[in-house]
């Protein structure tokens, strides 16, 4: 199939930045995709994955980088925290969409580009094309994980010496987002023995 599509998402994360305190930062993401499977259940479920990520996982997330000397604290709040490779600018923010949103469809669709813009670089739209280089997130992460994953943080972490489990789903079955499992044919099939000469 060759459907060429658009989707706007926007959505409010934290902004932790080592340069400012930490603020709630209002993003726009436009993806541009290409329908690249001929099953209409594929693409729809890898439409909604991509829903589940910015309307789930991004919403109110903590975007911080990983050396962040705070990060630990922001586990603790039990918010999803993404931590970034590098201090996470909008442009950096975007690198990662391309990265996880291609990793999220599973060749059901190509992301051929996304633009991130928020309130905190005025406006100003980035954008990430299918061709160009990822940088920091070339090297397998979270980020090249097509599961719901959002961190490479431990999910257990102290806090006043106790252990906090913090178990997020890592699994796109409990959220009803696999792919569909090909019919069993087996009922068509004939099935051939070998027999010996003498039978």
């Amino acid at each position: 199939m060759n459907i060429e599509m658009e989707k706007m998402f926007s959505f409010p994360s934290v902004l932790v930045s080592s340069e400012q305190g930490p603020w709630i930062n209002r993003y726009e993401v436009r993806v541009d995709m290409r329908v690249i499977t001929d099953h209409s259940s594929e693409y729809n479920i890898a439409y909604e994955r991509m829903k589940f990520w910015f309307l789930d996982t991004m919403h109110s997330a903590v975007l911080i980088h990983r050396e962040d000397a705070k990060l630990r604290s922001w586990l603790d709040t039990g918010m999803s925290c993404l931590d970034f490779p590098e201090n996470p600018v909008d442009q950096v923010v975007g690198l990662m969409l391309m990265s996880k949103l291609t990793a999220m469809v599973e060749g059901r669709l190509e992301i051929s580009r996304v633009g991130v813009s928020s309130a905190a670089d005025d406006w100003v739209t980035y954008f990430c094309d299918v061709t160009d280089d990822l940088h920091w997130f070339q090297q397998p992460g979270w980020w090249s994980d097509p599961g719901p994953v959002c961190s490479t943080s431990d999910k257990t972490h102290r806090r006043s010496g106790k252990v906090i489990s913090l178990t997020r789903t890592q699994d796109w079955k409990q959220h009803d987002l696999e792919w569909p499992r090909a019919e069993d044919s087996a009922g068509n099939m004939a099935v051939i023995e070998n027999f010996d000469r003498d039978a």
